[in-house]
């Protein structure tokens, strides 16, 4: 069964108890690594100026954070683009939050229709971000 490394497990505290209980819940059924918790003003601004971000009202920017970013587990820097593993990762992620009663969405389906595509052409897809309602 997977498990969390030390390094998911730091960046996970930085998040709320609501999404870290997701988050423990859906490690057990997929293998997946938490990159991103919690972020300063700073840290936004340049996620900004870097082209990752497009709002300073971020929900990372909360604390505890009301979002964490993930990339599915292994993970090799040409995986970017590899939307299927993505939105596996987060549709376990999804299922854990309605399991937990937990309002949650996904950076893939913004709209929360069910759909990925729309996002991937709006250019509004970012597969790695999971966040609270």
């Amino acid at each position: 069964m997977p498990k969390f490394s030390k390094k998911s497990l730091e960046i996970l505290k930085t998040c709320h108890p609501d999404l870290q209980k997701i988050a423990l819940r859906a490690i057990k059924k997929i293998d997946f690594k938490i990159i991103e918790g919690h972020r300063t003003q700073k840290q936004q601004k340049q996620k900004i100026k870097q082209g990752f971000s497009r709002t300073m009202k971020s929900k990372h920017c909360f604390y505890p954070s009301l979002a964490f970013d993930f990339v599915p587990y292994p993970f090799k820097q040409e995986d970017w683009k590899d939307y299927e593993r993505f939105n596996k990762v987060g549709e376990i992620l999804l299922e854990c939050a309605n399991e937990l009663r937990i309002k949650a969405r996904r950076g893939a389906d913004w709209n929360m229709n069910g759909s990925t595509k729309d996002e991937i052409i709006r250019g509004t897809y970012d597969g790695p971000h999971f966040e609270l309602m």
